[in-house]
């Protein structure tokens, strides 16, 4: 065998591995950390770990307070619609609860 036959057998064969890596690496698993876990919860997740989920209307914002150490006021949300616990709280039904909007 000639030094330029083994040259292109040499190179044929790192060709061929390449195209092996290349077709068999995709089909191999991803490994990941089992230590990592997602960041936060979905939306959908939140929602099942809920007793009540609704969407509701804000009908009164909350007067602004600079006191340190003073409670949060209160916003009042009206119920437009209840996802879950149809037996806790009622459509139109008024409610109150923490807000940091705008």
């Amino acid at each position: 065998m000639t030094r330029s036959n083994r040259r292109a057998g040499l190179w044929g064969a790192i060709a061929g591995l390449a195209a092996a890596a290349m077709v068999v690496g995709p089909v191999l698993p991803a490994a990941a950390c089992p230590f990592c876990s997602a960041v936060a919860q979905t939306f959908t997740e939140e929602i099942n770990s809920m007793d009540v989920a609704v969407i509701a209307k804000l009908v009164k914002i909350p007067p602004p307070s600079d006191e340190p150490g003073e409670e949060l006021a209160k916003a009042t949300f009206e119920v437009s619609q209840v996802i879950k616990g149809e037996g806790l709280v009622k459509k139109g039904e008024k409610i109150e609860t923490l807000y940091f909007g705008d």
